[in-house]
C-alpha cells in the first residue's frame, strides 16, 4: 500500500476491518469515519491511523476488554489466550 493513496483492502465486515486496524474510508464513508473519530477522541485520520498502527504492532498498546464473546457478533476474541 502506498502512503496518501486508497487502500488495496476490501473487508467482508467493519468489525474484521476493525481489527485488522483500518478505519473507515474518508471519502466514500465520511459520516462513519467522523463517528469514528468523535468516539476515539482524535483529531483526524493521520492521528487515528497512528494510533491504530501502533496497537497493531506493538502488544504493549492494545487494549483488550473482558466481555461476553456471545454478546460481541463478529468480535476477535482470545480463548485460553489464543485467538
Amino acid at each position: 500500500m502506498q502512503p496518501g493513496k486508497f487502500t488495496e483492502l476490501f473487508f467482508l465486515d467493519e468489525a474484521t476491518a476493525f481489527a485488522a486496524g483500518h478505519r473507515p474510508c474518508a471519502f466514500c464513508r465520511r459520516e462513519d469515519e467522523n463517528r469514528l473519530l468523535s468516539i476515539v477522541d482524535a483529531h483526524g485520520a493521520d492521528e487515528v491511523d497512528r494510533r491504530v498502527h501502533e496497537e497493531r504492532v506493538d502488544a504493549r498498546a492494545r487494549r483488550l476488554y473482558r466481555a461476553d464473546h456471545l454478546a460481541c457478533p463478529g468480535a476477535f476474541v482470545l480463548l485460553h489466550g489464543e485467538p
